[in-house]
């Protein structure tokens, strides 16, 4: 490689100008800036010297509670020039929110590239021919497998404790710890969905999963904040034309038939405005359980959503070859499990129930392909009819909460409005 390559190609991997940018959008917007780099888990590593001295003393007054501003800055570095030249750059290239995020994912990756070039630098420096090829290349393997581009996540118990007292007021004052669900009955059950954590709602073919699905994602949205929905079985247009009809209360067959007035049309109309305008993002798109939850990381670091669920874990495939593919939806159950965790924001996850559960009451012994879904999932919800087949409008329906990890089991009486796409609670 040329030199001028060689240069320009050492300037890319820096990239001081994206440095720059967060350390200024940091000092525009502290709290919710290093909220984001917190859940990015960035590191001093990412930045070159100086800029890696300044975020790491950002970061120190962020942990201790301390106010993140120039006069404390200042202070610090008193009497340096060099750093006083360089928080007026970045005060200059201060960006938003969204443009730290994408500046974030440059550092990350040019972080990585950057390791990568010193290690293998090292190596081409300890390269010797009369030596076994094969002991160098494993510990060439061994230092690349060994490098994290994450560290591990720092901890703040004041942080820690403040967000836990919310919780206790909201649970005081809403009867929920979690997030709300959109029946009181269920609240009063599971305290709401927990936080990072997966729960599994199962039921035989139609009989209305994805219906209470998409209730709860429009109750959720309304009043809680940002709702991600997944789906490997309908379109987008399809989920987002069932809230609208459950927000209406229309008849989802006879819109699809004609079989409405004009000014049925226009509520309609109105209420598909009002639902597509809330915080909802839907994916259609088929994807590999490895891509799924990579998405989950992305969207959480981008659009933090406070709930999300996924539209079936039947319909999902994974890269890795298993023997089973009972093993293969336990791989994928743990790997939605990290990510939830990883992330802080619950995973509804819709499962079929196995043939057996036709003949008999289900249980969670009939969910189809388990694996580890049991003993993964925080919260285990069956829905069943109490008629098998029925084709009523209001068709009573139980919600049997079988698992619970930390509180209590049993059933809720439910009406399933078919027509309607909905959920009600029977009075």
């Amino acid at each position: 490689m040329k030199p001028e390559q060689e240069s320009q190609a050492k300037n890319e991997l820096q990239n001081v100008p994206a440095q720059r940018l967060v350390i200024g959008a940091i000092l525009q917007n502290p709290l919710n800036c290093m909220s984001v780099c917190r859940m990015m888990r960035v590191s001093k590593d990412w930045f070159i010297y100086p800029l890696d001295q300044l975020y790491e003393l950002i970061e120190t007054l962020y942990t201790t509670g301390q106010t993140i501003g120039l006069p404390v800055i200042n202070q610090h570095f008193l009497g340096d020039e060099t750093m006083a030249g360089i928080l007026s750059e970045c005060q200059a290239r201060a960006g938003t929110v969204p443009e730290l995020v994408e500046a974030l994912a440059i550092l990350r990756n040019n972080y990585g590239y950057r390791w990568l070039v010193n290690k293998l630098g090292d190596y081409q420096m300890r390269v010797d021919p009369a030596a076994p090829f094969d002991e160098f290349f494993d510990s060439l393997r061994s230092d690349i497998v060994g490098f994290s581009l994450t560290p591990e996540g720092k901890h703040d118990p004041q942080t820690m404790l403040s967000e836990l007292e919310m919780r206790i007021k909201r649970a005081k004052g809403e009867g929920t710890w979690g997030i709300p669900s959109r029946w009181f009955a269920v609240n009063r059950m599971t305290a709401g969905y927990e936080q990072g954590k997966m729960s599994i709602l199962a039921g035989r073919p139609k009989e209305g999963k994805t219906t209470l699905l998409l209730n709860e994602a429009r109750h959720i949205a309304e009043n809680s904040g940002p709702v991600d929905i997944y789906t490997m079985e309908m379109s987008e247009q399809e989920c987002w034309a069932k809230m609208a009809c459950d927000m209406a209360e229309m008849d989802f067959f006879c819109l699809k038939r004609g079989m409405y007035s004009e000014e049925t049309i226009a509520k309609f109309k109105e209420c598909w405005k009002r639902v597509t305008a809330l915080p909802i993002w839907i994916c259609d798109r088929n994807m590999s359980g490895e891509q799924l939850c990579g998405s989950m990381r992305d969207r959480s670091a981008k659009a933090k959503p406070v709930w999300r669920c996924l539209d079936h874990m039947g319909l999902i495939k994974s890269r890795r070859r298993a023997e089973s593919r009972t093993i293969e939806v336990g791989h994928m159950s743990q790997m939605i499990v990290n990510t939830a965790k990883d992330t802080g924001c619950p995973v509804l996850v819709v499962c079929h129930l196995n043939r057996l559960a036709t003949r008999e009451k289900p249980t969670i012994s009939h969910l189809r392909e388990s694996g580890a879904l049991e003993g993964d999932a925080y919260l285990v919800m069956l829905l069943y009819q109490r008629t098998v087949g029925a084709q009523l409008d209001d068709v009573p329906t139980v919600l049997d909460v079988a698992a619970h990890r930390s509180g209590p089991t049993g059933q809720i009486a439910m009406i399933y409005q078919k027509t309607k796409s909905r959920f009600a609670a029977e009075r």
